[in-house]
């Protein structure tokens, strides 16, 4: 959707470079990241050229599309920035400089909250998979996905995926009650083949 917006083109007819190359300004307008910083990120991160007249075209575009954001936006530099905290949804604070954090302002309430979430998700299905028994592991886990090693059985991957699923739904729920929860489990040999 935000390639389709910051390329005037419907999202069908997007391209994989055209979602490639609005990930940088998806993930940085969104936690307070200004046109010049944009070019040198989505470059460093994304590998994507974009010059600076594009980056500032593009932040119009998104904030137009996205008002909701630039609101919150003012809210934080008007309500949150001059207390020096910002905190997650669960609570959790974090003591910043504004002068030195700008973008943690934006950044703890979302990655912030997201990580509580999961933390939290983490404990449920641990307890889940303790009762299947010792060979129900949990593994790993990236941003927002956990990662299991379980019997290669289909009744034990149903299982696993049951208790992925309603461990997680059940806390991402909980701290995003206005936000709709999927969890979408997925089976594989590798970490690349789950997905």
């Amino acid at each position: 959707a935000t390639a389709a917006i910051l390329t005037g083109k419907t999202v069908e007819e997007v391209s994989k470079d055209e979602r490639q190359k609005a990930k940088a300004p998806n993930f940085g307008f969104i936690y307070g990241m200004q046109p010049p910083r944009l070019v040198l990120y989505a470059q460093s991160d994304y590998g994507v050229s974009i010059s600076l007249k594009d980056a500032e075209k593009f932040r119009t575009r998104f904030f137009q599309a996205y008002g909701g954001i630039e609101s919150w936006h003012e809210y934080v530099k008007k309500r949150i920035m001059p207390k020096g905290i910002s905190h997650t949804i669960g609570g959790r604070l974090r003591y910043l400089d504004p002068d030195k954090a700008y973008n943690e302002f934006f950044n703890t309430p979302v990655q912030g909250t997201g990580a509580d979430a999961l933390k939290s998700s983490m404990r449920n299905v641990h307890y889940a998979l303790k009762k299947l028994g010792p060979e129900f592991k949990m593994v790993h886990h990236v941003h927002d996905e956990i990662i299991t090693e379980v019997p290669d059985d289909p009744e034990a991957i149903e299982l696993t995926k049951k208790a992925l699923h309603d461990g997680m739904y059940e806390c991402m729920s909980q701290f995003l009650r206005k936000v709709p929860v999927k969890v979408d489990p997925s089976e594989g040999r590798t970490w690349a083949e789950a997905h």
